[in-house]
């Protein structure tokens, strides 16, 4: 999970317009992939959520509203994990967590 954090956090450090919607689904489908055999509180529900926002970005017409709701939701889940994990893992989960939620705020305007 460690890569995949990290990639993600590399990625949001630029603007979401920078990562695009291929490289976003490219990092969704790496977040399912780490998180379809999870069994840690709150997995289940960021895979589905995950998964929501993947059909999102696929859709021909964005609806930036809508994925900014997920990504808010997402920004929830994460940081509410974030408390349970150990170490540096939780450390980025949470910074990971506020990027999410700074980002969902300038998509749901």
């Amino acid at each position: 999970m460690t890569m995949t954090l990290d990639s993600s956090i590399k990625a949001f450090q630029s603007s979401l317009t920078q990562i695009g919607v291929t490289k976003g689904i490219e990092n969704i489908d790496g977040w399912m992939e780490t998180l379809e055999q999870a069994e840690f509180s709150g997995a289940k529900s960021i895979y589905e959520n995950l998964g929501k926002l993947k059909q999102q970005l696929e859709s021909d017409d964005l609806d930036g509203a809508a994925i900014g709701k997920l990504m808010n939701t997402l920004a929830d889940e994460t940081t509410r994990t974030a408390s349970h994990a150990d170490g540096s893992q939780g450390e980025k989960l949470q910074q990971f967590g506020q990027m999410l939620s700074k980002s969902s705020s300038s998509l749901s305007k």
